[in-house]
């Protein structure tokens, strides 16, 4: 799940589109939403994002204490 995120994450910035991003994420998700709507702010006004894309090499589950209250933990590289 953490891959299929980061390529709807890519995707959305490549295409202009937060939906599939919006498909897969929990409406707690404070970052999910942060994005979604930083996104559709851009897309409103008529603007664009253009430039570097996302690369995953890497993505494992990870487990333990941290500060950010989630359902997964994924360490990304």
């Amino acid at each position: 799940m953490g891959g299929y995120y980061y390529r709807a994450f890519d995707w959305g910035y490549a295409k202009n589109d937060p939906t599939p991003v919006k498909e897969i994420s929990s409406p707690t998700c404070v970052a999910c939403e942060r994005y979604i709507d930083g996104l559709n702010n851009v897309i409103q006004k008529g603007g664009h994002i253009s430039g570097g894309r996302v690369t995953i090499e890497q993505a494992k589950l990870v487990t333990g204490v941290f500060t950010v209250k989630s359902d997964y933990t994924i360490l990304v590289t």
